[in-house]
């Protein structure tokens, strides 16, 4: 059965207001098997396997306490999760099935929590049931072997010989604690491949459970290997099922610095440990990974704005905020893998600690030393939330190139003051391109419930802007293969102008009205009379008598003689 918003938020106010839960179970013992959890996070299905129907459910820890207290409602409940909600089909009568309790703490951690009231469940209290531990550090762990991190991968660290930074970064135990990560997820996929049922917890189950949740879907389901269905992921089992970025992240309050956590960048560091092991099962990009570990602290979204579910709607950030997903949709070619290709089978990374590396993009990037070689044809340009792209390219290579003299922190520091300010200016601007565009036009896709949710909310900006830009993609297409003039510039080059120009040909005729062009080099600063621009643009072989609008090859010739302007060495 799916509950009410209402029902569901009466649960627990930590939680969607959609929940999916077994139809046999009635309110009064739903109720009576929330009180058994903390937080009344009862145990809630998450993600159901396509051909076992085996389901993935996540919960908080239950309130066992030192007397190792029981409810019958919590055992009913799993019990049929185990059962896959039929107790009485025959094939449970003569093999039962198996089910599976990960606990994402360690052994002595979760014994420590029934001082207090809670801790961990009995196995022989549920039938057919085993408990397994993952063995993850606690959010206090994390913060400080992120801090050790910080220590060594900054501009200027005192020894950077080689040897003596792989001790530093081995001491720092971020590599292991990843691994651990990378393993548990491995674990309960595997047992749902088996067709066996998993209930995932840990402390409150928004941290680490989160965690564990979110990779063994990324590794079962290829769905979740897409831009909208990573897209899903999240809002579904970090901001539905409510990890605290506010708290995490310390947004708007310098107190509870204790709350502060990196689990959620944690979280991407292990997909981008995946991407290593699978470069093509992803249709998505590092790049996108560093986005979403930027603005979890720019707070130019609403997306990871409150704690809870409840707490956006009841701030109403649907309507008043701007979705990431809605940037990131609208924008899909910047952080697309061109190396994508579909596999549709689960996948299984190596939880090798020889395997795990140090992600260098997110972590390195304000140690010039660490950047790819200019030979190498890669640049570390990051993207701050700027509504035109190639408008904004010279202003963020500008503050990034500042940025890397600076030292700072890894975490919310990332993202300086001055960065913030450049990036919110850019979506404040009142603009001919985003006046009427992506500012004012998707203001869509806020935390949803569930997944069906989420993936309708996605839906309708693909239905309605993504279907555009298809068609404009297939006219680009055409004139990279037929202009020659394309091919002096890289392929990060080209698809910088392929987006600018998806985002000025409003129109779809193929063509850019050339009062764009001048608002495009005034919003950086670059002002050029009309006549100069006219100037520019006859040189670029423009179309047209008096100079109105430019092709795409002639946008192309527009940007290199730009770019000339710029840099003239």
């Amino acid at each position: 059965q799916e509950t009410s918003a209402a029902l569901g938020y009466s649960f627990s106010p930590t939680y969607p207001g959609t929940l999916v839960l077994p139809a046999l179970m009635t309110d009064e013992e739903l109720a009576e098997a929330a009180n058994y959890r903390s937080k009344k996070r009862l145990p809630a299905v998450t993600y159901r396997e396509k051909i076992s129907g085996a389901v993935l459910c996540r919960s908080s820890q239950p309130m066992a306490g030192v007397g190792n207290k029981r409810s019958k409602a919590d055992e009913r409940l799993l019990d049929l999760y185990r059962t896959k909600g039929n107790p009485d089909s025959v094939e449970e009568a003569t093999q039962p099935s198996h089910f599976h309790i990960l606990d994402c703490r360690g052994a002595m951690a979760a014994t420590g929590n029934q001082v207090q009231g809670k801790g961990v469940e009995n196995p022989s209290n549920y039938k057919h049931t085993d408990l397994a531990y993952c063995n993850i550090g606690n959010i206090h762990t994390m913060r400080d072997s992120l801090e050790k991190l910080a220590e060594i991968v900054l501009p200027g660290s005192e020894d950077d010989s080689f040897t003596s930074f792989l001790s530093a970064l081995d001491d720092t135990g971020w590599l292991q604690h990843l691994r651990l990560i990378l393993a548990g997820s491995i674990n309960c996929m595997r047992h749902l491949l088996n067709g066996e049922s998993v209930l995932i917890h840990c402390s409150d189950g928004w941290d680490r459970t989160a965690q564990i949740s979110a990779t063994s879907q990324l590794l079962l389901d290829p769905y979740y290997r897409t831009v909208e269905g990573f897209a899903v992921l999240i809002e579904k089992d970090w901001c539905g099922f409510g990890h605290k970025f506010q708290d995490r992240c310390g947004h708007g309050s310098t107190e509870r610095k204790d709350e502060r956590s990196p689990v959620f960048v944690q979280w991407l560091d292990a997909v981008q440990q995946i991407m290593i092991q699978f470069p093509t099962a992803f249709e998505f990009s590092e790049k996108l990974l560093v986005f979403l570990a930027d603005h979890i602290f720019s707070c130019l979204f609403g997306n990871f704005l409150g704690n809870w579910e409840k707490q956006r709607v009841d701030l109403n950030v649907r309507e008043k905020t701007t979705s990431i997903w809605a940037y990131i949709l609208k924008s899909s070619s910047l952080f697309k893998n061109s190396a994508y290709q579909l596999l549709p089978q689960p996948i299984e990374p190596t939880a090798s600690l020889k395997k795990v590396r140090l992600w260098e993009r997110y972590y390195c990037r304000w140690d010039s030393a660490m950047h790819p070689h200019e030979l190498a044809g890669i640049d570390w340009i990051d993207d701050w939330g700027a509504v035109d792209q190639v408008a904004t390219l010279e202003r963020r290579k500008t503050l990034h190139k500042a940025a890397l003299g600076q030292s700072m922190t890894v975490g919310q520091q990332m993202m300086n003051a001055a960065s913030r300010d450049a990036a919110q200016a850019e979506l404040d601007m009142d603009s001919p391109s985003s006046n009427g565009g992506l500012q004012n036009s998707f203001r869509v896709l806020a935390a949803s419930a569930t997944a069906h949710e989420t993936a309708s909310a996605v839906g309708e900006v693909t239905e309605r802007e993504m279907a555009i830009t298809d068609e404009r993609s297939s006219f680009i297409d055409e004139y990279r293969s037929s202009n020659a003039s394309t091919g002096s510039f890289t392929d990060s080059q080209l698809a910088e102008f392929t987006s600018a120009f998806e985002l000025f040909d409003k129109d779809m005729d193929g063509m850019i009205a050339a009062e764009e062009m001048v608002y495009v080099l005034d919003s950086i600063g670059h002002s050029h009379t009309k006549e100069e621009l006219e100037a520019m643009m006859e040189k670029a072989g423009t179309v047209g008598g008096e100079i109105q609008q430019m092709d795409f090859d002639g946008f192309v010739r527009m940007m290199a003689l730009w770019v000339q302007e710029l840099d003239p060495s």
